[in-house]
C-alpha cells in the first residue's frame, strides 16, 4: 500500500514539475542511449515488474464488439427490410402495369369497333 501512495506522490509530482512553464535555455545533445532491458535492480526480488493484464481496457473492447455486431446485425434487418419493400412496391407496380396494359386493349378494342 505504501509502495502504491509513494508511486502516486512521484507521478504528482512528476506532473506538476512538466506543467511549469518552461524557460528556454539552449539544448544540449546527448549521446546516452534509451534503456532497453531492465538492469539487476530492476530485477531483484524486491523489485520485480509484474505485468498486469487490464481488465478495464478487455471489458471495453468486448462492449464494442457486442456494439459493432448488434449495429450490423440492426444494419442487416434495415436492409432485408428495404429489400422486401422494394420487392412489394415491384410486384405492385407490375400489377399496375398490368392493369394499364389491359385497360389500353380494352380502349383500343373498343375504338375499333366503334369505327
Amino acid at each position: 500500500m505504501r509502495e502504491l501512495i509513494l508511486r502516486i506522490e512521484t507521478r504528482r509530482a512528476s506532473q506538476k514539475k512538466s506543467t511549469a512553464p518552461k524557460k528556454r535555455t539552449a539544448r544540449k545533445t546527448s549521446t546516452s542511449k534509451a534503456k532497453t532491458s531492465p538492469s539487476s535492480q530492476d530485477l531483484a526480488p524486491g523489485n520485480r515488474i509484474t505485468h498486469k493484464l487490464s481488465t478495464r481496457k478487455a471489458k471495453s473492447a468486448e462492449k464494442e464488439r457486442r456494439i459493432k455486431e448488434t449495429l450490423q446485425k440492426a444494419k442487416e434487418e434495415r436492409d432485408a427490410q428495404r429489400m422486401a419493400q422494394v420487392a412489394a412496391e415491384a410486384d405492385e407496380m407490375a400489377e399496375i402495369l398490368a392493369r394499364f396494359d389491359s385497360r389500353s386493349k380494352t380502349i383500343s378494342s373498343r375504338r375499333r369497333k366503334r369505327s
